[in-house]
């Protein structure tokens, strides 16, 4: 099933564009594009309780256990593949909210998300970022797929 979700999400890839409105301010398509040519090797930490049910970046209300993250320049409903360089266990997060706004992390992941990798512990963790979808479509298209993988 999982190879299944990875390849749709790899074909969505190709054929879905990066919408202008879904990128962080002052990012152009190409500067995005460059962004996210390949795997990333970064930090991420994690945010929870304190912004349950809060109004994200792109006008969602952010729940903590979804499996949702915020990025700095990445279009908003871009699905990230997310693995945990230490234990080598992996969550695909979905782009909808801006930061983190700390100078050593490029990723924000939801409280639920940290819970499945976990380094809710640690509050931050060295992550491998891969890309596997872009734009709201394939976000859209995945969205009962990622949900169920919660549950399996």
């Amino acid at each position: 099933m999982r190879v299944t979700l990875f390849a749709f999400a790899a074909a969505c890839v190709l054929v879905c564009p990066i919408s202008e409105s879904s990128l962080a301010a002052g990012t152009t398509v190409a500067q995005t594009e460059r962004a996210i040519a390949g795997p990333m090797l970064d930090q991420a930490s994690w945010y929870g309780s304190w912004h349950h049910g809060k109004t994200t970046a792109n006008g969602e209300v952010f729940g903590m256990y979804a499996l949702t993250a915020a990025h700095g320049k990445l279009p908003f409903g871009s699905l990230v593949r997310v693995t945990d360089m230490r234990s080598g266990r992996f969550v695909t997060v979905r782009i909808n909210d801006r930061g983190p706004y700390w100078a050593d992390r490029s990723l924000d992941l939801s409280f639920g998300a940290a819970e499945q990798l976990g380094i809710v512990d640690q509050g931050h963790a060295s992550v491998r970022l891969e890309v596997v979808g872009r734009g709201q479509r394939a976000a859209q298209a995945l969205a009962p797929a990622v949900a169920s993988d919660q549950i399996g």
